[in-house]
């Protein structure tokens, strides 16, 4: 690129990545004396027009965002670079390491760990859907959500941002498709995301942040992403990930509210102490003993009681070996057992 000095001001240190059209860098604002991220597109590259117009819808976008956790639009301008014409949108620097490059290093996200998560991805989605029309980010996935060393989560990259409604993003060729396949749900792939489709992306991230998986590496029951076997959570969460990851729109998550508002109560029941044995006083272990006890005598008592008639009918009703009765029915000898006499 020659000078690596844009505008005079922002110092390129370093390429954080490269795009059909674009490339992004590293940079140090020599006005402020902070680093900041620089988007470069060059409008001779062939691409260039689509990517010029969601360059610049990302700029108009950005100046209307004032969110804690998504980064601040510092500067939006174009330089002549000899034949070629340089397009630059420079944004603030977030000193951390994407979701994704978090995973693949071998990080799991715990469900209170992805529930945390959640929660603050959703409270930015609720802020761009609260706009009107709705902001759609169109492209949340791993590789778009920054987490700080203190656990501060940002949406970044606002490349395929749509601000308009759809008849507005129709191309000459058809509607235009933007997002990452595995994290863009059906409708926004046919060209008509709705706010519905930032929430199956959001779904999709908190499985892969869960299982190390892409939605793409995981089979499908019909339609729907079979994640189940791929993650240990909680009956509410998995029921909650399978709203969200819903084929129809329709059937997901009215809002981003809504979905915080879920997370936050799945946490608050997972703090809740599990209901125990009660503690049993030593007056009623006392009490139940005597019961027992006095229970246990009485049924004897009555075992004795019925088994002696018992044992007299019988001795009536066999016959006694060595008696003999005289004419009054008296006995008068009775042999004994071994048939000697007894006197």
């Amino acid at each position: 690129m020659g000078e690596r000095r844009l505008k005079g001001r922002y110092e390129l240190q370093a390429v954080l990545g490269r795009g059909l059209a674009t490339d992004t860098h590293l940079a140090l604002d020599h006005e402020t004396g902070e680093r900041c991220v620089v988007k470069v597109l060059s409008l001779a590259s062939a691409d260039a027009l689509k990517a010029h117009e969601l360059l610049m819808r990302e700029a108009r976008v950005l100046q209307r965002l004032e969110h804690p956790r998504i980064p601040r639009l510092v500067d939006f301008f174009t330089e002549e670079d000899g034949p070629d014409t340089r397009v630059c949108l420079v944004q603030q620097h977030v000193e951390g390491k994407s979701l994704y490059e978090l995973v693949r290093a071998g990080r799991r996200f715990s469900e209170s760990e992805a529930i945390a998560l959640g929660v603050k991805l959703a409270r930015v989605l609720e802020y761009l859907h609260g706009f009107s029309p709705p902001i759609l980010h169109r492209d949340l996935k791993p590789a778009n959500v920054l987490v700080t060393p203190g656990e501060r989560v940002y949406l970044v990259d606002f490349g395929a941002v749509r601000d308009h409604v759809p008849h507005e993003m129709l191309h000459p060729s058809g509607p235009t498709i933007v997002g990452t396949r595995g994290y863009m749900p059906i409708e926004q792939f046919e060209g008509h995301a709705v706010p519905g489709s930032d929430l199956y992306s959001l779904g999709a991230t908190l499985v892969f942040a869960l299982s190390g998986k892409e939605p793409a590496e995981l089979r499908k029951q019909g339609l729907q992403l079979d994640f189940e076997p791929h993650v240990s959570v909680s009956a509410p969460f998995a029921r909650l990930l399978a709203r969200l990851l819903e084929p129809d729109w329709r059937e997901r998550p009215l809002s981003a509210s809504e979905v915080r508002e879920a997370l936050e109560r799945i946490a608050e029941q997972a703090k809740r102490p599990r209901p125990g044995p009660r503690p049993t006083k030593p007056w009623l272990i006392a009490l139940v003993a005597l019961v027992a006890v006095a229970g246990l005598g009485n049924l004897l008592a009555q075992l004795a009681t019925a088994a002696a008639p018992a044992c007299g009918a019988a001795g009536r009703g066999r016959p006694n070996r060595g008696r003999y009765r005289g004419s009054h029915d008296t006995p008068v000898r009775v042999a004994s057992v071994d048939g000697d006499a007894a006197r």
